[in-house]
């Protein structure tokens, strides 16, 4: 397995690096012959983060055979945070290493990782259709989780008659937000459905942090399935998911 990312590209897939290296000390790698899928779970295993990469976002791309290793997260993470603009980014496997190569025509930079065998990728919730789910610009969202975050840790999530509301509480004090239908990019609920949970506001605010690449965030909710928040305006396909309080 061989990739090559384009210097271009090298900014996009640190910042979702930063966000993995916060959940976890392992990052797994399944690769195929048409994309990567770069997967953490929290140690919790509250919430898993998933991206795939398809093949023609690289520079160069090659892997003739389904591969699937992990490396340290915060190690992996390091190294990507150390480049420098200019240089490409060579990264492949040998003899039980992953290496991270800078290069440039001046110079190369040379760094490897132990890989540590997986014996199956992370399993995720299958999704056919949410109940609700809405978009909206993602600094609004991050905004707002910044102001529920002045009186709990948790944030209730609630649809009732098409609009959504979100509220926290604590000892000092609550608040609740109603999201104007107005801001929001889009939105799509079932006929007289009635959603009410309960999540972490950390979790949440912690994926907010990509409003420096993305612009959209995108919520899918449902009473049987973990939250899913995807970004529509990404090359990248992401996938994170939340699970709820449990009372």
């Amino acid at each position: 397995m061989r990739f090559i990312i384009h210097p271009t590209k090298i900014k996009e897939l640190i910042e979702l690096l930063k966000i993995m290296k916060n959940l976890t000390d392992l990052v797994t790698f399944v690769c195929n012959p048409s994309e990567i899928n770069i997967q953490v779970v929290d140690d919790l295993k509250l919430c898993i983060f998933e991206i795939s990469i398809p093949c023609n976002w690289f520079k160069l791309y090659k892997c003739d055979n389904d591969t699937m290793f992990s490396v340290n997260n915060k190690s992996l993470c390091k190294i990507f945070i150390s480049y420098v603009k200019g240089y490409s980014v060579e990264c492949f496997t040998e003899n039980n290493l992953f290496y991270i190569n800078y290069i440039n025509p001046e110079n190369k930079k040379e760094f490897s990782l132990n890989i540590i065998d997986v014996d199956q990728p992370i399993l995720y919730p299958i999704y056919d259709d949410t109940k609700l789910d809405f978009s909206l610009n993602i600094n609004i969202f991050d905004t707002y989780l910044k102001e529920l975050s002045i009186f709990g840790k948790d944030i209730e999530i609630t649809c009732k008659n098409d609009l959504i509301h979100l509220g926290s509480s604590g000892e000092t004090g609550n608040t609740i937000i109603e999201i104007p239908n107005e801001t929001l990019i889009e939105f799509n609920v079932v006929d007289d459905y009635d959603f009410k949970r309960v999540f972490n506001c950390k979790h949440i605010k912690c994926i907010t942090k990509l409003k420096f690449i993305y612009k959209k965030i995108h919520l899918y909710l449902d009473e049987n399935t973990p939250l899913m928040i995807t970004f529509d305006d990404a090359d990248i396909k992401i996938k994170y998911y939340v699970s709820p309080n449990i009372e």
